[in-house]
């Protein structure tokens, strides 16, 4: 029989995978990579330590002496612990996900670029423009589009700020 250290191992290590799948689903399929995860990946990939740790007799976070007493309050601890960082990293998420930053330009040269289109290839090659957001440290980039004038063949490119909405058509 496992030890409720090993089983609580174990466990930390399942939501920590859960975790880090789910932050980084959202982060590649919604907003194409431009957030900073790394610091919040950190956090999940020591989390199981900490919780293998916390219930050595000696911890100072003292969930082994907690464990036959009060199992609600570990719970709670445990939660607290999994979904803060969960919490962060939505609280820090920018404005306009890549798709709506696409139908903000889309909108854009539908009324001022007449027989324009986005140069869309493929939705896995998405480019973005790296650069510093004043006041974000989170968001390392702006959405990046060219837009192609089917009519002449001149190309435009645009950046949009995912935090503001607002966008730039770049110099030609």
């Amino acid at each position: 029989m496992m030890s409720k250290k090993k089983v609580w191992f174990y466990a930390a290590i399942v939501f920590s995978s859960i975790e880090f799948v789910t932050l980084s689903y959202v982060n590649e399929h919604f907003y194409k990579n431009i957030i900073y995860a790394l610091v919040f990946y950190m956090v999940i990939f020591i989390q199981p330590y900490i919780v293998n740790k916390s219930f050595d007799r000696e911890s100072k976070i003292l969930l082994f002496s907690l464990l036959n007493k009060k199992y609600k309050k570990i719970i709670l601890i445990l939660l607290l612990f999994y979904i803060g960082p969960l919490i962060l990293f939505y609280s820090i998420l920018p404005n306009l996900t890549y798709k709506a930053a696409y139908n903000k330009v889309e909108t854009l040269i539908q009324s001022e670029y007449e027989n324009s289109v986005i140069y869309y290839p493929d939705e896995d090659d998405v480019k973005y423009a790296i650069g510093t957001i004043h006041d974000y440290y989170f968001v390392g980039g702006f959405y990046y589009f060219d837009v192609i004038n089917l009519k002449n063949g001149d190309l435009y490119e645009f950046i949009v700020n995912p935090v503001t909405g607002k966008v730039v058509k770049l110099k030609n």
